[in-house]
């Protein structure tokens, strides 16, 4: 996976999360496709896991509502 070093330029993907209707397989999926750290999952935070590769957070992993997964992302600078 690379590693950017520095800020973002604007606009810039820098952040995935991905809502499923069954968070411990795609943790077992993710850690597996990528060779992600998962951690969290804390009730207080609604469950949502952080992962990461070397050390460095890369993605998120929530509960959906629903059925269906759902991906969003975060761009440099908002």
């Amino acid at each position: 996976m690379p590693v950017h070093e520095g800020p973002w330029p604007d606009g810039t993907p820098c952040w995935i999360d991905v809502s499923v209707p069954d968070p411990d397989a795609a943790r077992l999926f993710y850690e597996g496709l990528f060779g992600w750290e998962v951690q969290g999952g804390a009730p207080e935070y609604g469950g949502y896991l952080n992962c990461a590769k070397n050390g460095r957070l890369a993605a998120g992993i929530s509960q959906a509502d629903s059925r269906t997964a759902r991906f969003g992302r975060e761009k440099g600078n908002e």
